[in-house]
Protein backbone atom coordinates (compact mmCIF):
# COMPACT_ATOMS: atom_id res chain seq x y z
CA UNK A 1 0.00 0.00 0.00
CA UNK A 2 1.66 3.67 -0.87
CA UNK A 3 1.29 6.39 1.50
CA UNK A 4 1.14 9.56 0.19
CA UNK A 5 3.85 12.14 2.36
CA UNK A 6 3.13 14.95 -0.12
CA UNK A 7 6.77 14.53 -2.03
CA UNK A 8 6.84 14.94 -5.53
CA UNK A 9 8.19 11.28 -6.43
CA UNK A 10 10.89 12.21 -9.30
CA UNK A 11 12.78 14.69 -7.45
CA UNK A 12 11.71 14.89 -3.66
CA UNK A 13 10.31 18.07 -3.21
CA UNK A 14 7.51 19.39 -1.27
CA UNK A 15 4.35 18.89 -3.57
CA UNK A 16 1.66 20.12 -1.44
CA UNK A 17 -1.58 18.67 -1.98
CA UNK A 18 -0.54 17.70 -5.73
CA UNK A 19 1.30 14.49 -6.62
CA UNK A 20 4.07 16.16 -8.16
CA UNK A 21 6.04 19.11 -8.01
CA UNK A 22 4.90 22.21 -10.21
CA UNK A 23 8.15 21.64 -12.26
CA UNK A 24 7.99 17.96 -12.90
CA UNK A 25 4.20 18.59 -13.91
CA UNK A 26 5.77 20.62 -16.42
CA UNK A 27 8.58 18.66 -17.54
CA UNK A 28 5.79 15.55 -18.34
CA UNK A 29 3.63 17.89 -19.78
CA UNK A 30 6.40 19.03 -22.44
CA UNK A 31 6.89 15.63 -23.56
CA UNK A 32 3.33 14.47 -23.85
CA UNK A 33 3.27 17.63 -26.28
CA UNK A 34 3.16 16.92 -30.45
CA UNK A 35 3.63 18.64 -33.38
CA UNK A 36 0.30 20.32 -35.31
CA UNK A 37 -0.52 18.30 -38.01
CA UNK A 38 -1.06 21.20 -40.45
CA UNK A 39 1.56 21.21 -43.05
CA UNK A 40 4.67 23.79 -42.15
CA UNK A 41 3.47 24.60 -38.98
CA UNK A 42 5.50 23.72 -35.75
CA UNK A 43 3.69 24.40 -32.91
CA UNK A 44 3.37 21.84 -29.80
CA UNK A 45 0.06 20.21 -29.06
CA UNK A 46 -1.09 18.91 -25.90
CA UNK A 47 -2.19 15.21 -25.89
CA UNK A 48 -5.33 13.81 -27.89
CA UNK A 49 -4.84 16.87 -29.95
CA UNK A 50 -3.85 16.70 -33.27
CA UNK A 51 -3.83 20.66 -34.31
CA UNK A 52 -3.05 23.95 -32.40
CA UNK A 53 -5.28 26.43 -31.55
CA UNK A 54 -4.38 28.59 -34.31
CA UNK A 55 -5.32 25.67 -36.96
CA UNK A 56 -8.32 24.44 -34.95
CA UNK A 57 -10.57 25.62 -38.10
CA UNK A 58 -8.46 23.67 -40.36
CA UNK A 59 -9.62 20.32 -38.72
CA UNK A 60 -13.56 21.24 -38.96
CA UNK A 61 -12.59 22.19 -42.78
CA UNK A 62 -10.91 19.23 -43.64
CA UNK A 63 -13.78 17.34 -42.60
CA UNK A 64 -15.92 18.35 -43.91
CA UNK A 65 -14.27 18.87 -47.52
CA UNK A 66 -14.53 14.26 -47.18
CA UNK A 67 -17.31 13.94 -50.14
CA UNK A 68 -17.60 11.37 -52.90
CA UNK A 69 -18.13 12.59 -56.86
CA UNK A 70 -20.76 9.98 -58.15
CA UNK A 71 -22.76 9.71 -61.16
CA UNK A 72 -26.44 8.81 -60.77
CA UNK A 73 -27.39 5.79 -62.60
CA UNK A 74 -31.27 7.32 -63.71
CA UNK A 75 -30.32 10.94 -65.00
CA UNK A 76 -27.05 10.58 -65.44
CA UNK A 77 -25.86 13.76 -63.02
CA UNK A 78 -22.77 14.43 -61.02
CA UNK A 79 -24.12 14.84 -57.41
CA UNK A 80 -22.04 14.86 -54.08
CA UNK A 81 -22.65 12.35 -51.55
CA UNK A 82 -20.27 11.08 -48.03
CA UNK A 83 -20.75 7.50 -49.36
CA UNK A 84 -18.85 6.59 -52.38
CA UNK A 85 -21.47 3.49 -52.61
CA UNK A 86 -24.53 5.79 -53.48
CA UNK A 87 -25.76 5.50 -57.10
CA UNK A 88 -28.90 7.82 -56.92
CA UNK A 89 -29.61 11.51 -55.97
CA UNK A 90 -31.94 12.86 -53.81
CA UNK A 91 -34.19 13.96 -56.90
CA UNK A 92 -34.27 10.04 -57.92
CA UNK A 93 -33.87 8.40 -54.99
CA UNK A 94 -36.83 6.05 -54.42
CA UNK A 95 -36.95 2.56 -52.22
CA UNK A 96 -37.71 -0.31 -54.03
CA UNK A 97 -41.67 -1.52 -52.89
CA UNK A 98 -41.63 -5.39 -53.38
CA UNK A 99 -44.89 -7.64 -53.15
CA UNK A 100 -44.21 -9.78 -50.24
CA UNK A 101 -46.24 -12.53 -48.31
CA UNK A 102 -46.14 -13.02 -44.65
CA UNK A 103 -44.27 -15.48 -42.92
CA UNK A 104 -47.00 -16.32 -40.67
CA UNK A 105 -48.64 -19.39 -41.69
CA UNK A 106 -51.91 -18.20 -39.84
CA UNK A 107 -51.93 -15.27 -41.87
CA UNK A 108 -50.76 -15.94 -45.32
CA UNK A 109 -51.57 -11.91 -46.66
CA UNK A 110 -49.70 -10.46 -49.17
CA UNK A 111 -48.09 -6.69 -48.29
CA UNK A 112 -45.94 -4.31 -49.98
CA UNK A 113 -42.98 -3.06 -48.26
CA UNK A 114 -39.25 -1.80 -49.05
CA UNK A 115 -37.24 -3.37 -46.21
CA UNK A 116 -35.61 -6.55 -47.19
CA UNK A 117 -35.77 -7.63 -43.67
CA UNK A 118 -39.14 -7.36 -42.96
CA UNK A 119 -41.11 -10.66 -43.46
CA UNK A 120 -44.73 -10.49 -41.93
CA UNK A 121 -47.07 -7.98 -42.55
CA UNK A 122 -47.88 -6.56 -38.84
CA UNK A 123 -46.40 -6.14 -35.44
CA UNK A 124 -48.77 -9.03 -33.76
CA UNK A 125 -48.23 -10.80 -36.86
CA UNK A 126 -44.14 -10.72 -36.16
CA UNK A 127 -44.55 -11.73 -32.33
CA UNK A 128 -47.33 -14.45 -33.03
CA UNK A 129 -44.27 -15.65 -35.55
CA UNK A 130 -41.52 -15.36 -32.85
CA UNK A 131 -43.08 -18.19 -30.67
CA UNK A 132 -44.61 -19.77 -33.07
CA UNK A 133 -40.21 -20.36 -34.03
CA UNK A 134 -39.51 -20.67 -30.41
CA UNK A 135 -42.19 -23.72 -30.16
CA UNK A 136 -40.86 -25.42 -32.90
CA UNK A 137 -37.48 -25.19 -31.41
CA UNK A 138 -38.14 -26.43 -27.82
CA UNK A 139 -39.98 -28.90 -29.31
CA UNK A 140 -37.09 -29.91 -31.60
CA UNK A 141 -34.36 -29.94 -28.37
CA UNK A 142 -36.89 -32.30 -26.73
CA UNK A 143 -35.18 -35.43 -27.77
CA UNK A 144 -31.22 -35.61 -26.89
CA UNK A 145 -29.93 -37.23 -30.45
CA UNK A 146 -31.81 -34.38 -32.11
CA UNK A 147 -29.95 -31.22 -33.26
CA UNK A 148 -32.05 -28.45 -34.53
CA UNK A 149 -30.72 -28.28 -38.53
CA UNK A 150 -32.86 -25.07 -39.62
CA UNK A 151 -36.30 -23.58 -39.39
CA UNK A 152 -38.95 -24.68 -41.60
CA UNK A 153 -41.76 -22.33 -42.20
CA UNK A 154 -45.06 -23.67 -43.47
CA UNK A 155 -44.96 -21.44 -46.79
CA UNK A 156 -41.69 -22.33 -48.23
CA UNK A 157 -43.39 -26.04 -47.32
CA UNK A 158 -46.41 -25.40 -49.40
CA UNK A 159 -44.59 -24.36 -52.18
CA UNK A 160 -42.45 -26.68 -52.32
CA UNK A 161 -44.87 -29.42 -52.15
CA UNK A 162 -47.33 -27.53 -54.56
CA UNK A 163 -49.91 -27.23 -51.99
CA UNK A 164 -51.11 -31.04 -52.04
CA UNK A 165 -51.30 -32.94 -49.11
CA UNK A 166 -48.80 -36.02 -49.47
CA UNK A 167 -50.82 -38.25 -48.66
CA UNK A 168 -54.78 -38.12 -49.48
CA UNK A 169 -53.39 -35.85 -52.69
CA UNK A 170 -55.92 -32.99 -52.05
CA UNK A 171 -55.32 -29.52 -52.83
CA UNK A 172 -54.83 -27.52 -49.23
CA UNK A 173 -54.95 -23.55 -48.56
CA UNK A 174 -52.49 -21.17 -46.38
CA UNK A 175 -55.53 -19.29 -45.42
CA UNK A 176 -58.11 -22.29 -43.94
CA UNK A 177 -58.19 -22.25 -40.16
CA UNK A 178 -55.56 -24.51 -38.13
CA UNK A 179 -58.77 -26.32 -36.34
CA UNK A 180 -60.08 -27.44 -40.06
CA UNK A 181 -59.53 -30.53 -41.39
CA UNK A 182 -58.19 -29.40 -44.10
CA UNK A 183 -55.63 -27.14 -42.31
CA UNK A 184 -51.81 -27.42 -44.04
CA UNK A 185 -49.69 -28.35 -41.38
CA UNK A 186 -45.78 -29.52 -40.94
CA UNK A 187 -45.50 -33.27 -40.51
CA UNK A 188 -42.31 -34.96 -39.73
CA UNK A 189 -41.48 -38.14 -41.88
CA UNK A 190 -39.31 -39.58 -39.37
CA UNK A 191 -40.93 -39.08 -36.31
CA UNK A 192 -38.58 -36.39 -33.50
CA UNK A 193 -39.81 -38.90 -30.69
CA UNK A 194 -37.82 -41.60 -33.33
CA UNK A 195 -34.78 -39.37 -33.59
CA UNK A 196 -35.75 -37.53 -36.76
CA UNK A 197 -34.15 -33.94 -37.43
CA UNK A 198 -36.01 -30.86 -38.13
CA UNK A 199 -35.27 -29.55 -41.23
CA UNK A 200 -36.57 -29.22 -45.25
CA UNK A 201 -35.48 -32.99 -45.67
CA UNK A 202 -37.27 -34.47 -43.19
CA UNK A 203 -41.01 -32.25 -43.44
CA UNK A 204 -44.00 -32.58 -45.88
CA UNK A 205 -46.99 -31.61 -46.15
CA UNK A 206 -50.07 -32.84 -44.64
CA UNK A 207 -53.57 -31.80 -44.01
CA UNK A 208 -54.41 -31.82 -40.28
CA UNK A 209 -56.74 -34.96 -40.46
CA UNK A 210 -53.71 -37.16 -42.00
CA UNK A 211 -51.64 -36.02 -39.81
CA UNK A 212 -53.93 -37.19 -36.92
CA UNK A 213 -54.02 -40.24 -38.59
CA UNK A 214 -50.13 -41.02 -38.78
CA UNK A 215 -49.42 -39.98 -35.77
CA UNK A 216 -45.82 -40.60 -34.75
CA UNK A 217 -45.25 -44.02 -36.84
CA UNK A 218 -43.16 -44.14 -39.72
CA UNK A 219 -44.70 -44.44 -43.17
CA UNK A 220 -42.40 -43.91 -45.97
CA UNK A 221 -43.03 -43.51 -49.35
CA UNK A 222 -40.71 -43.71 -52.25
CA UNK A 223 -41.29 -39.68 -52.59
CA UNK A 224 -40.52 -39.34 -48.77
CA UNK A 225 -37.31 -41.58 -49.13
CA UNK A 226 -36.21 -39.15 -52.40
CA UNK A 227 -36.17 -36.25 -50.02
CA UNK A 228 -34.51 -38.02 -47.49
CA UNK A 229 -31.41 -38.79 -49.64
CA UNK A 230 -31.38 -35.31 -51.38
Amino acid sequence: MNIFLGLCPDCGMDSGSFYRCRKCRDKRSEKNKRVCKKDGCFNLVNKGKQFCDEHILYKNYHNACMVNFNICKSCGKLFTARKSHNYRCKECWIPEIKKKICAYHLCGKEFFSSNNIKTTCSISCSIKFGDYLAKQKRRAGRSSSLKFKERVVIGVLFKRDNGNCKFCGEKLKLSTHYLNKKAPVIDHIIPLSKGGEHSYKNTQLLCRYCNSVKGSKMVINREQFSLLVS
